[in-house]
């Protein structure tokens, strides 16, 4: 089963080598070099399945003595999802035109600061 699975790894997903880490296995796609500068190249492959563009930023994060390097943009969407998980539940709001009422009624609130504003 084991000899099946990397051999599938290997041809499916163009993987170099397999590591076992504390009985995880770890496929090793590509291998960067650190400048002197201390830089790598992330492989377009990773770039590509996890977003990351020129320019973004990138998080490192380490778990059981292990590096990882996290997409920072995509870290942060996800946060704030789980951080806002159930709100609009606790709102009230159930569909999207109750999302088109809270956008006029917002709209509204503010036009009226505006005006008052002017007066």
């Amino acid at each position: 089963m084991a000899i099946l699975l990397l051999t599938l790894m290997r041809d499916i997903l163009g993987v170099r080598r397999v590591i076992l880490v504390r009985r995880e296995i770890l496929a090793v796609i590509d291998v960067s070099r650190v400048t002197t500068k201390g830089q790598i190249t992330i492989p377009i492959e990773f770039r590509k399945r996890f977003g990351i563009n020129e320019g973004d930023k990138v998080v490192f994060l380490e778990r059981d003595g292990m590096m990882m390097i996290a997409n920072s943009n995509r870290m942060a969407f996800e946060e704030f999802q789980q951080t806002m998980a159930g709100e609009a539940e606790r709102a009230g709001i159930a569909s999207e035109d109750d999302v088109a009422a809270l956008c006029r009624e917002v709209r509204d609130d503010l036009a009226e600061g505006c005006n008052a504003g002017n007066a």
